[in-house]
């Protein structure tokens, strides 16, 4: 017959057996917290896929306005306007649309006096201020 053991006790257990339950609640502890973290992550990625498609997008319309503005710009210029003009409107007038300059002295301008109640502000160019009036 084998020898008898006595039985071990409270402090004399095996700390691997009574360490199970614990060690399986941590195991299912770290499991959940690494979803969650994989978890996160994904959405993360998916918000950043978004943010990328929005991004292309905005820049897709800025490059359209952009394109948009230079045309219309290029349809004011007089050049165009005066083509226009002479296809489509029938204007028949042959003279050649330019810029006028005006060449004024500062004693011109002086001259006359400066209605105040029409005109409340300087001349562009002379920096008449309505105090220097006669």
């Amino acid at each position: 017959m084998a020898p008898y053991r006595a039985r071990p006790r409270n402090d004399q257990i095996d700390s691997g057996h009574a360490m199970t339950p614990v060690a399986v609640v941590m195991v299912v502890i770290i499991m959940g917290l690494c979803t969650t973290l994989v978890s996160l992550r994904m959405k993360g990625l998916a918000l950043e896929a978004r943010l990328n498609s929005v991004i292309h997008r905005a820049q897709a319309i800025d490059r359209d306005v952009t394109s948009t503005h230079k045309k219309c710009f290029a349809l004011s210029s007089p050049s165009v306007v005066y083509g226009y003009a002479c296809e489509r409107l029938g204007m028949t007038e042959t003279t050649v649309a330019g810029v006028v300059h005006v060449q004024m002295s500062l004693s011109t301008a002086l001259e006359k006096p400066l209605d105040s109640e029409r005109w409340r502000g300087s001349l562009p160019g002379f920096g008449i201020s309505p105090r220097l009036k006669r």
